[in-house]
């Protein structure tokens, strides 16, 4: 007789999952903004929330026994420590913590299932300065973390949408000389790939890669245009002013018209490296280096003219002269302005433009 049975199928056992772990963050306070060295002073709120057991093992001796294993099984992985890990190997991608204070730690919060760590952090944090629109630039601040032992394999970051960032901070004086754009700040959750599995690529079975979750919590500020106007815009209009007034001399005082030509070229040059020691050797051409050599132009064309007036001998063509000094002072004082209005109306929008200091979009 036949006997006809069912195939027994052999089950591979699922992978274990990585533990999720929500973070939040409430940014509490911003100092020390120094746009020289692109590094400023954060205080903020971190927490963390997870569901699972609150294991006491994830101590480096237990640990390194669990490490142990993963790395002695044949497709050995991090991800069989996930019912192990906890989300305290907290690092700052971008910054360096000063002070850490522990807020709260508690396992299954008022019986919810839900795991708490609350820390309070005050940092050194690092952002690049992109400054080729200073004194009108536009920065991105940011607070980057990631776990710096777990990779995604066994810690996964989810964003809370509950973080937040204090009022103090959105409001107009929140950060002196600089403006919030109001909504701007966001947190996000990205997967950040090394190209380098930190030496356990010699290990069988590992990748010679790895991957952790990064979190992200940023936003954006920008200088009042008031600021543009009183530090850039003011003196070089006076500086213009200065070098029409000059036309109005007669070229008979010749020196005198020189001097006071002179005079505001070496403004000029002043001014230009009043505002490169505001900001770091970074060879950026700022608005502010664009507008100055503006500057530069009209001062030499005005150098230029008087001294070919005094070249071509006045007392024979007082008209002639005369009627350069006239159109000098129309082109220095209609290409002055284009030039000028069409550097700035480039970088300018109406957020930038229309809104005195202290004033939210």
């Amino acid at each position: 007789m036949l006997s006809c049975a069912a195939p027994v199928l052999s089950q591979t056992p699922s992978a274990p999952q990585p533990r999720h772990v929500t973070v939040g963050l409430y940014l509490n306070d911003v100092a020390t903004l120094d746009q020289t060295t692109g590094s400023f002073g954060a205080d903020f709120y971190l927490w963390f929330r997870w569901q699972g057991n609150w294991t006491t093992g994830d101590v480096n001796s237990t640990v390194a026994a669990d490490i142990a294993t993963a790395k002695a099984s044949p497709t050995g992985s991090f991800s069989q420590l996930a019912e192990y890990a906890l989300p305290t190997h907290f690092e700052l991608m971008n910054g360096q913590v000063d002070a850490l204070a522990l807020i709260a730690a508690q396992p299954d919060y008022n019986g919810s299932s839900y795991n708490f760590l609350e820390y309070r952090v005050h940092a050194t944090m690092h952002d690049p300065m992109v400054l080729n629109n200073y004194p009108l630039d536009v920065q991105t601040l940011s607070i980057e973390i990631e776990d710096s032992f777990y990779p995604n394999s066994t810690l996964v970051y989810v964003p809370d949408p509950g973080s937040s960032i204090d009022p103090s901070i959105t409001s107009g004086n929140g950060i002196p000389g600089w403006r919030y754009d109001a909504g701007s700040f966001s947190i996000v959750v990205t997967n950040h790939l090394y190209a380098t599995a930190f030496g356990y690529g010699v290990i069988p079975g590992l990748n010679t890669s790895s991957s952790y979750s990064h979190f992200d919590a940023s936003f954006t500020i920008r200088r009042p245009f008031a600021n543009a106007v009183t530090t850039l815009l003011l003196p070089v209009a006076i500086l213009l002013a200065l070098t029409l007034v000059s036309f109005f001399i007669s070229i008979d005082k010749f020196e005198e018209r020189l001097a006071l030509l002179v005079t505001a070229v070496l403004s000029a040059v002043l001014l230009q490296v009043n505002f490169a020691q505001n900001i770091p050797a970074s060879g950026s051409f700022t608005l502010a280096d664009r507008t100055i050599v503006v500057l530069y132009v009209v001062l030499v064309y005005g150098l230029a003219i008087t001294v070919v007036q005094k070249w071509l001998n006045p007392e024979k063509h007082p008209r002639a002269v005369l009627w350069v000094d006239r159109v000098t002072v129309v082109i220095i004082s209609i290409g002055a302005t284009i030039a000028i209005w069409w550097l700035f109306y480039s970088v300018c929008d109406a957020r930038i433009c229309s809104l005195p200091i202290g004033v939210s979009p």
